[in-house]
């Protein structure tokens, strides 16, 4: 590849993370609002750096969470004490996929996939998937260094990475069958001094997952039960757009798989990111879970674009082709950054973050838990709604007599256990009315709202109503 044309690559690649970044700083690290799935991710984390275990008493799970694997809580427990601090890790993470993904490419076409993952970066929900404590991000990171594995066919350390996938959250067994499929097909390549004790490492941590999973068989068998029936009530959901995606990637990589035999310098990375776009869309399809939408809408269209450009003349232009691509990155970038300002997602917006309301809301919120507890003269147990996502900033205070804990739904607090209940409510209606029909009778024992309006919290005696 030429010297331009990578020069302007990086450029790329560097405008749309920085353009990421302003972002995420513009919003604080507050859009998303505060998610509930981050109160039951960072519990077991929190747990591991403090405790040196994975039960998580914080969300009622004394024994640990066992519907996913511990590969996130090990991943960011050195950082679980900060919200912000995860959230930031997603953005690293997703900016790690995108600069892998253009390495792993690197030839005369790269500048159009460094392009398209400029725009991919400042997309709305890929601004929402990088600033929130969940695993897609992370899963994404480690596809983009399979994927530059790949590119140098070093398919033992690209394996070994991709088997780390699963260990972060199920979904990451698209990455791992994607590789696994074309390190089968395409086959030759070279080994690196420490490949093998890489794929050894991971094949230790596969060891010690099964084997903690097969010590608590019990409670793997109940929570799976409930997650697996959670997921059965959702139908399949494949609109035109994804399934088109879903056609482009198949066909695709089934002409990437067919040049093994032409040795084309591409064709193990373009079979792989069509192969992992197929995937997401199907797992976005089947799962139908709000946050998988970024894998089957913008990642494979990203991932769908990288093989696109490696199998088609697209990547040889060379007159005008790199200026050509950074006019339609900036455009495309463009588009996205006005879209995630202007484009509501779940009830939000990102000027939500702006002054630091939660932030302030969240300082005051235990300043009333603190006078409550003075108040107090013998234990009690304060039990956070499920949808609350207030959680992380109460998890291990030291009160004298007050234990806060915030249930799942696969781990309750009977309410025989529950002397005060506690929630946050905020602007999204969609949450709001669940948790104003679950509030116990009569009012709250403790109120607040925050300086602009946005956030409320309410404390009650008695346990909430129940869903």
């Amino acid at each position: 590849m030429h010297t331009r044309g990578r020069a302007v690559a990086v450029g790329l690649l560097v405008a749309g993370a920085a353009a990421a970044a302003l972002l995420h700083w513009w919003a604080e690290f507050s859009f998303p609002l505060a998610w509930v799935d981050e109160a039951h991710f960072l519990a077991p984390a929190r747990s591991l750096i403090t405790r040196g275990t994975l039960a998580a008493p914080q969300i009622g799970a004394a024994q640990g969470i066992f519907w996913l694997p511990d590969g996130y809580s090990v991943l960011v427990a050195p950082l679980a004490g900060s919200v912000t601090a995860v959230r930031a890790l997603s953005l690293v993470a997703a900016v790690a996929f995108a600069a892998g993904l253009v390495l792993a490419v690197d030839r005369a076409g790269v500048v159009w996939v460094a392009a398209a993952a400029a725009a991919w970066l400042v997309a709305p929900r890929v601004v929402l998937m990088s600033n929130v404590a969940r695993m897609e991000a992370p899963v994404l990171a480690l596809a983009g260094v399979a994927l530059l594995f790949i590119g140098r066919r070093r398919w033992v350390a690209a394996l070994a990475v991709a088997a780390l996938a699963p260990l972060v959250h199920p979904v990451g067994v698209v990455v791992l069958a994607a590789v696994a499929a074309c390190a089968a097909w395409f086959r030759h390549g070279h080994r690196g001094r420490w490949d093998w004790f890489l794929l050894g490492g991971v094949g230790v941590a596969w060891a010690a997952e099964a084997a903690w999973f097969a010590w608590h068989a019990d409670l793997v068998s109940q929570h799976l039960a409930f997650q697996l029936q959670r997921k059965a009530g959702r139908p399949p959901s494949l609109p035109w757009t994804r399934a088109l995606l879903l056609a482009l990637a198949v066909g695709g990589g089934l002409e990437a798989a067919r040049r093994r035999r032409e040795a084309s310098a591409g064709a193990p990375v373009a079979a792989t990111c069509l192969l992992m776009a197929a995937g997401f869309v199907v797992v976005t399809a089947v799962g139908n879970e709000l946050w998988y939408e970024v894998l089957g809408g913008a990642t494979a269209g990203l991932l769908l674009a990288a093989g696109a450009v490696l199998l088609l003349p697209l990547g040889r232009l060379r007159t005008g082709g790199a200026a050509l691509a950074g006019v339609a990155g900036g455009a495309l970038a463009a588009a996205g950054i006005v879209a995630t300002l202007t484009t509501p997602l779940y009830g939000m917006n990102p000027g939500i973050g702006r002054t630091g309301e939660w932030q302030r809301f969240t300082a005051e919120a235990v300043v009333a838990l603190d006078r409550l507890d003075r108040q107090l003269d013998a234990p009690a147990t304060v039990v956070v709604h499920r949808l609350s996502g207030i959680g992380p900033w109460l998890y291990d205070r030291q009160w004298r007599h007050l234990r806060v804990v915030q249930p799942t739904p696969v781990t309750p607090v009977p309410a025989a256990g529950t002397d005060y209940a506690l929630a946050t409510l905020d602007q999204r209606p969609f949450t709001r009315a669940v948790v104003e029909a679950e509030l116990p009778a009569g009012e709250p024992v403790a109120a607040l709202r925050s300086d602009q309006g946005s956030f409320e919290l309410r404390v009650y005696r008695g346990a909430f109503r129940g869903p």
